[in-house]
């Protein structure tokens, strides 16, 4: 049986670094591009996929990769880092959100190179 105290703990993890947050908002900003490209799809059928690829599936995923990768005096360590002063300042300044809009855009700009080409 796997060691629920260390699962919590990577959960607690990928919260407190905001990354849950920030793949959360990702997966919901990519499913309203596809919606604007694909206008033909149901929405109930949007919203089933949706559910199959939640950002639970991502952190459950998450969670798998940080549990074969760090032991649990480890995983403490990354979590005393996430209640320390340097990331509360790191948070004050929302550099997730930077970074998340910075990619955002690249999935835009991307998709724009693709709807380009099949125009031609």
């Amino acid at each position: 049986m796997k060691n629920k105290k260390k699962l919590y703990s990577i959960e607690l993890f990928f919260k407190l670094s905001g990354q849950y947050d920030t793949y959360k908002l990702l997966l919901k900003n990519y499913f309203q591009l596809l919606r604007k490209k694909y206008k033909n799809i149901d929405e109930q059928e949007f919203i089933k996929i949706e559910n199959e690829f939640s950002i639970n599936l991502l952190l459950k995923k998450f969670i798998g990769i940080y549990d074969k990768n760090f032991n649990e005096q480890e995983i403490q360590l990354i979590l005393d880092f996430y209640n320390s002063e340097i990331w509360k300042k790191m948070k004050k300044h929302d550099l997730n959100k930077s970074i998340s809009n910075i990619f955002e855009q690249l999935m835009v700009n991307i998709n724009k190179n693709f709807s380009n080409m099949e125009e031609k």
